[in-house]
């Protein structure tokens, strides 16, 4: 810059640039396909992590589904691994808490049923020698 006799700057030339546009268009094009390259790259490379994610969260509520059919057929030694420190983790620690207490009132409820049976053994031999005591008492 130049600076006239007013004392300000003032235009000493001009340039022309002239860009091609058949550069352009491949530059672009070029650019496009950049980009449809890091796209299929980042989907192939997600596809995996996606894999690993939806199985890593559905595995274990597949087994609690599956050791709940297991229960509801009478089987209440199924336990569930709960060796998660997340939510899934906690609902298996409290799904074995549950089937442990059922397990636990299971053997309660046979313990009373033991003792309720032999309660009606004995109200049966009391029945019976009440009636043969009736018996031999109308008999004399």
């Amino acid at each position: 810059a130049t600076t006239t006799t007013t004392g300000r700057p003032g235009v000493v030339g001009f340039a022309t640039v002239c860009l091609s546009s058949v550069n352009n268009a491949s530059r672009i094009a070029q650019s496009e396909a950049v980009v449809m390259l890091i796209g299929a790259v980042g989907v192939l490379v997600s596809l995996p992590l996606v894999y690993i994610l939806v199985h890593r969260i559905f595995h274990p509520i597949r087994a609690l589904v599956d050791a709940t059919n297991r229960i509801a057929g009478g089987d209440l030694e199924t336990e569930v691994a709960a060796h998660r420190p997340d939510v899934i983790g906690t609902l298996a620690r409290s799904f074995n808490e549950m089937v442990k207490k059922v397990r636990q009132q299971q053997g309660e409820l046979e313990d009373a049923n033991d003792k309720l049976h032999a309660a009606n053994g004995q109200l049966e031999s009391t029945n019976d020698q009440l009636a043969k005591a009736n018996t031999e008492a109308v008999n004399s």
